[in-house]
């Protein structure tokens, strides 16, 4: 008999081994029963072996047949209650599989109660407070963590995401992630590949500290190192796409390093007859990278218009800031005013919300896919029958473009949230014909009136906003505040020398510059010897906690400084609401231009037709209309020209946008 069971239970190991190495959940299976069925008539002294493999099967059936994972891990809970290793999967499965993130806490705690030590518990239970927003909680469990394992590079890169929440130190946490790569060298791994994937994850948090404080460059350089390691890592293409923006023509011209840098590191191939400004080889980037994003993706055969019973046309909104972020006051007017005989709006959120903004949402579907696969959230999109599908992310944090790459409905659209081309062929972006007058990209939908909407919310209806007065010595001697509040990414060196020859010519006036990584000593100090002997005139003002403060230090203002080559939006919309007048440059060509983002806000002015006072063509215009402005500051009312403008008008835009919608309804139809 024992000579039975011992053959048994080594048959069962090697299955279990073989099946676990080649991915084979039948094989697992197999080797689980046997493990369970023998359990009781091992000999003693055999049993804790035969029992932790046993729990190896159960824990590793939880990936490999993922759909019955809760019913594996109760088996092994059964006869092991306090094993480490089936608490942290159950806390895996309650958060990734069924966003149970009361459940998931409890069984992570349980296990680090078992085992101090268990690495994997801490990260689980730091990312289901991250998901949840509650960061001091993140940061008390990532200290917890370092306290008991203190050369874990996971941990400490946490830990540097945890104080990027709570901190605005950013020095100390850049400090914190090169400690982290330092430990990252000297760590043992398991693999090859997670030694990889930790350093590519470390390089992507250190580029994101640099471009937080305007050195975009320099994060730049970092995402590079972080392909080196893992030349899938997600995250850093992204983020590369996204500082791409920041470049210049002077950038180009000059040769930047980290510029020529993405040329070599992505093979792109320069003409030099062709392209001989920036735009041309951004959009070659936006090729490149985004090929190497979902190039191995292959999407689904063009998609036809389904029949409906209600004969409506539906529509879906993909997006991650929906309701807590500056994009989601322009995200807002859509799911308003719109035709409900004709159109019914579904909505698929890749974030966490209470049950109170959900019901605010106006639609007749809501689905939560943060937890699912792309080629879930595919099924979710067919079995409701979407005709066009809307991404509000772009390449920005939270998106679901894997989704798209699958070509999930008939028609696929970008709005809003991100400034350029997606680089996918089947999805066309909407933005307006003023915003894209320069841009040589195709795949866009062009409104004739401004592409977006504001919406302010209650705390910036219940602001009283006064309307300022002025001397005529004030307006003489030019004593008034130019302001900028924009990321510290956009004011580069050519907005800077702007500011300071603007200040030069206004010897009276003072320029407020607003962040919060200005809370930084060393930012701060970096930031005010940009301005030269300026600096006494340049006031660098903290952040705000809240967006009451915020909105209320634009009334400290006379005049906004727009930036370029990249334009604000959420700023502009705010400085104008508040009643404050900008300065903007679209570039009178397309040498100049950097496509759409160097003409967003010109397009705001252009619909409150402030165009001729208020948008230059160049860097001397724009000197010139900022210190021409300052004599009609008296006599302007920019917030009464805001809402009764196109971009506080919801329900127009709202129309123009379900005329396209028709128009590529009925095309797609008609095929």
């Amino acid at each position: 008999m024992n000579e039975y069971i011992d053959k048994q239970i080594f048959l069962a190991k090697d299955y279990l081994e073989t099946g676990i190495l080649q991915n084979d959940a039948n094989m697992v299976l197999t080797a689980k029963e046997v493990l369970r069925r023998n359990l009781p008539l091992v000999a003693s002294k055999d049993k804790q072996e035969v029992l932790d493999k046993y729990i190896r099967a159960c824990t590793s059936l939880c990936i490999l047949h993922s759909s019955h994972a809760l019913q594996y891990l109760q088996e092994a809970y059964k006869v092991a209650p306090e094993n480490p290793d089936v608490l942290n999967n159950f806390g895996y499965i309650y958060h990734k599989s069924h966003s149970n993130y009361e459940q998931s806490i409890e069984y992570y705690d349980k296990c680090l109660l078992a085992d101090p030590k268990y690495e994997t518990a801490y990260l689980g239970i730091i990312e289901v407070y991250r998901d949840l927003r509650l960061h001091s909680i993140e940061l008390s469990y990532c200290k917890k963590g370092i306290s008991n394992i203190e050369t874990s590079p996971f941990l400490w890169n946490s830990y540097g995401l945890a104080l990027l929440h709570t901190d605005e130190n950013v020095s100390k946490v850049q400090e914190v992630f090169i400690k982290t790569l330092d430990l990252a060298n000297k760590y043992s791994y398991e693999s090859l590949e997670k030694m990889q994937g930790i350093k590519a994850k470390i390089y992507v948090n250190l580029g994101h500290t640099y471009g937080l404080i305007g050195e975009f460059k320099k994060a730049i350089l970092c995402y590079i190192d972080s392909l080196r390691h893992d030349e899938t890592h997600t995250n850093a293409y992204q983020n590369i796409l996204l500082n791409l923006h920041f470049y210049t023509n002077q950038d180009f011209y000059k040769k930047d390093n980290s510029l020529m840098q993405l040329i070599m590191f992505f093979n792109v191939h320069i003409n030099k007859k062709i392209d001989t400004e920036i735009c041309t080889i951004i959009s070659k980037l936006h090729i490149i990278l985004s090929k190497k994003l979902y190039g191995n993706i292959t999407p689904e055969k063009e998609r036809q218009i389904q029949p409906k019973e209600n004969g409506r046309i539906n529509i879906g909104y993909v997006g991650f800031d929906l309701f807590d972020h500056a994009v989601s006051f322009f995200i807002q007017p859509l799911f308003h005013n719109i035709n409900e005989e004709m159109f019914s709006i579904f909505v698929y959120s890749n974030n966490i919300y209470n049950e109170s903004q959900i019901k605010s949402l106006p639609c007749s579907k809501y689905r939560t896919i943060r937890q699912l696969s792309a080629k879930e959230v595919f099924s979710c999109i067919k079995e409701d029958k979407i005709d066009i599908l809307v991404d509000l992310s772009g390449y920005t944090s939270g998106n679901r473009l894997d989704v798209f790459a699958l070509n999930p409905a008939p028609i696929c659209l970008s709005y809003v949230a991100y400034p350029n081309n997606l680089g996918l062929e089947h999805i066309k972006r909407i933005s307006d014909v003023y915003s894209e007058l320069y841009n040589p990209e195709t795949n866009l939908i062009k409104l004739n009136r401004l592409f977006l909407s504001y919406t302010p919310n209650d705390v910036m209806k219940s602001i009283n906003i006064k309307k300022k007065s002025y001397s005529d010595d004030q307006l003489a001697n030019k004593e008034i505040v130019f302001g900028c509040f924009a990321k510290l990414q956009k004011i580069n060196d050519e907005v800077i020398s702007t500011f300071k020859d603007i200040l030069s010519n206004c010897p009276e006036s003072k320029l407020i510059l607003k962040s919060k990584y200005f809370q930084d000593p060393i930012v701060n100090k970096n930031w005010k010897e940009k301005f030269g002997e300026f600096q006494d005139r340049v006031l660098l003002l903290k952040g705000t906690k809240t967006t009451k403060e915020h909105l209320e230090m634009f009334s400290m203002l006379d005049i906004l400084l727009d930036t370029f080559y990249y334009s604000g939006t959420t700023i502009s919309s705010e400085a104008l609401y508040m009643n404050i007048p900008i300065i903007s440059m679209a570039p009178g060509n397309r040498k100049q231009s950097c496509g759409h983002v160097s003409r967003v806000t010109g397009s705001i002015l252009n619909s409150m037709n402030l165009s001729t006072l208020c948008v230059a063509r160049d860097r001397e215009d724009y000197k010139r209309k900022a210190i021409n402005l300052i004599q009609y500051l008296p006599k302007l009312n920019i917030r009464e020209k805001f809402l009764s403008s196109p971009i506080s008008n919801g329900r127009d835009l709202i129309q123009h946008l379900e005329k396209k919608y028709l128009e590529l309804y009925l095309e797609k139809d008609s095929n």
